[in-house]
């Protein structure tokens, strides 16, 4: 009589056990900061789009306008930040505002300076934009563009930074220009901040001290300067870290639990998908690398390489050929 066949040994299950715990691990993030995300994206589809219009205090702090409370001065200027160029790092500011003439209205020039805080090291005055204002022209209406400091490749974690300096000018009876002096501001000058922007939120701004960005060697004195931050929405955050986290981890399965042949056929379809996300993070065309290009790519090269590696032991299975501490694999 015929001994019976010895049972196969059971398949260990340690990697079962490790795909469960990461697997388990993933969806809890996700349906933890699913709430979250869905609420940012919805308050910012849905609600009320407001913007907040800052101005300086006497107190030279920056808050909210508060309505009645108006200094009188001779200009009120509306600075208006309308857009930023991530590919060039360039903001478009929109100015506009108007001013009282008693009996008559000096010619007058705003400049804008983009500052950094690096007054110890410069020599010379940072990027500027002027607007000119003509004798006795009471309304103002302009756009100016600034550079801006960020790093576009780390979409959509991206923060831009502009410290926006201004500085005034007055012409004389003799023709002359003479800078408005910081003691002379409150009455002559009236600036209000706020951003229109479609893709990034501006922080409140803060006041930076003059003196703080002015070197040694400055023709002028700053009387106003701006710290303004710009950021991606947070929903846009979120959702790309769970877009990218659940498409690699469905290109795991794929790679993992189909079928070599079937995954040979499909791989392009798989591929397709996980570059797909990026149609749906990424806003726009970009002429950078961004951190989610650097991810999915990463998730691709993965891909592609456990294919190959696959691929090598199936073929090694099926060439009977022996390799001294080789396995043959599936």
């Amino acid at each position: 009589m015929a001994s019976p066949a010895p049972e196969a040994p059971a398949p260990p299950r340690h990697r079962h056990r490790l795909a469960l715990l990461v697997t388990a691990v993933l969806v809890a993030v996700v349906v933890a900061f699913l709430p979250r995300t869905i609420m940012s994206l919805a308050g910012e589809l849905l609600g009320e789009q407001t913007q907040t219009v800052y101005e300086v205090t006497p107190e030279r702090a920056i808050a909210p306008v508060r309505p009645g409370r108006q200094a009188d001065s001779a200009l009120y200027a509306s600075v208006v930040v309308a857009g930023i160029d991530e590919a060039t790092r360039m903001a478009t500011l929109r100015i506009s505002g108007n001013r009282a003439c008693s009996p008559t209205c000096p010619a007058a020039k705003l400049v804008f300076f983009a500052l950094q805080d690096d007054a110890a090291q410069r020599r010379a005055l940072p990027s500027s934009a002027t607007i000119t204002l003509a004798e006795n022209t009471a309304l103002l209406s302009d756009s100016v563009h600034l550079p801006v400091r960020g790093q576009p490749s780390l979409y959509p974690f991206d923060t831009y930074q502009l410290w926006l300096g201004v500085v005034a000018f007055l012409e004389q009876p003799d023709g002359s220009e003479r800078a408005l002096r910081p003691e002379e501001l409150d009455r002559n000058l009236q600036i209000t901040l706020e951003a229109d922007l479609p893709r990034l939120n501006m922080a409140a701004p803060t006041w930076i001290e003059p003196d703080r960005v002015r070197a040694d060697t400055d023709p002028v004195s700053f009387l106003y300067v701006f710290g303004l931050t710009f950021q991606r929405p947070e929903y846009l955050k979120e959702l790309t870290v769970l877009l990218v986290l659940l498409i690699a981890l469905s290109a795991c399965f794929a790679v993992f639990l189909r079928p070599l042949h079937d995954l040979f056929l499909g791989i392009g379809g798989v591929i397709l998908g996980v570059w797909g996300i990026r149609g749906i993070i990424v806003q726009g065309t970009s002429g950078y690398v961004t951190a989610v290009d650097l991810a999915l790519s990463g998730v691709i090269l993965f891909l592609l390489l456990t294919l190959a590696v696959r691929a090598v032991r199936h073929f090694h299975r099926l060439s009977g050929i022996r390799l001294r501490g080789v396995r043959p694999g599936s």
